[in-house]
């Protein structure tokens, strides 16, 4: 029975009563196994240290020695790991491309997103009909899509390289077995192909929004180059210069060798049948003698806008000055 205090209807004289009355704790052996259990899996749970544990300085170097698709396998062992890499995804990929890919970085450079150029530009180039490369089509590549990416010829040239590097990769388990790739006749477009190159114009498309997606095409690429230079060493019938590769250098996993004298590479792949005697697909470099090294291109992406704009702007004032109407005494 519990009492409660009514001081309204105390008399003289009289004290109010407390409730005093000890709450019964409620026993139960289920709960109290349960309760040990989750203890137990607190207690273990705690004894573990996590990769996380650790200051993110340090998580963050130990991450950057990983190769960019081990990244990516990380982030899927946990929410945490997710979280983690995807605030520090810029910084991880950066210093994963630095150390390991210094080289074809500077050879395969992303196009620029349609949401970056301004509309005067993306009118002047679509006033254009496109690049050149736009309008040419190749049966390993995607035709490339003006209203995600800018369309003048420098990041034309760039989507037409990165869907190289794509399919080169997808056929070197043929060229190593010495399996014919497919010949596909002019004109035809049969769906396994379309489905190929679009399933490859897809991780493209992820690598213009994730540097560690980037960073992995690149990857794709150096186990491709490292594959071609060893199959086109054991062909004896083949005499040409090729790149030096030792075993160290493969091992390396790194792309330093490629800063080495070698034969030139083709800026361009028009067919699937380059790739036979493809050994290293570097565009956008070319030898120094003078300097003895390799000097790669700069980026005109700014200069083919200007140029794109001014060209619009001159056929403007002209299309203006015909329908005006002529001036007759």
């Amino acid at each position: 029975m519990h009492y409660f205090e009514n001081t309204d209807r105390l008399g003289e004289g009289e004290e109010a009563l407390n409730d005093n009355t000890a709450v019964i704790p409620l026993r139960s052996k289920r709960t109290e196994r349960l309760q040990k259990k989750q203890q137990k899996k607190e207690r273990k749970r705690k004894s573990r240290m996590s990769l996380l544990d650790l200051p993110s300085e340090l998580v963050l170097e130990i991450l950057s020695f990983l190769r960019p698709n081990d990244v990516l396998v990380l982030q899927r062992v946990s929410k945490n790991f997710r979280a983690f890499v995807g605030k520090q995804e810029g910084k991880i990929a950066g210093e994963i491309i630095k150390w390991r890919y210094s080289v074809l970085s500077k050879c395969f450079q992303l196009p620029v997103l349609r949401d970056r150029i301004d509309e005067t530009a993306h009118s002047a180039l679509q006033d254009m009909e496109g690049s050149e490369m736009r309008r040419r089509h190749f049966q390993h590549v995607l035709p490339l899509d003006p209203e995600i990416l800018c369309s003048c010829r420098e990041c034309s040239l760039n989507w037409v390289h990165l869907c190289g590097v794509m399919d080169f990769a997808h056929w070197q388990t043929n060229l190593d077995k010495g399996d014919p790739i497919p010949i596909i006749p002019r004109g035809q477009f049969p769906e396994w192909n379309q489905n190929l190159i679009a399933e490859q114009a897809d991780l493209i498309h992820k690598a213009l929004y994730s540097p560690l997606w980037y960073a992995r095409i690149l990857e794709m690429h150096l186990e491709s180059t490292t594959n071609s230079i060893r199959r086109q060493r054991e062909n004896k019938g083949n005499k040409r210069t090729r790149f030096r590769m030792s075993v160290e250098d493969e091992e390396s996993e790194t792309d330093s060798f490629l800063e080495r004298s070698g034969p030139p590479s083709v800026e361009l792949i028009y067919m699937r049948d380059q790739y036979y005697m493809l050994e290293a697909y570097l565009p956008n470099r070319a030898w120094s003698g003078y300097h003895s090294k390799w000097v790669y291109s700069i980026s005109a992406h700014n200069w083919y806008l200007e140029k794109a704009k001014a060209e619009f702007m001159r056929l403007a004032s002209l299309r203006k000055q015909e329908t005006q109407p002529v001036k007759t005494d």
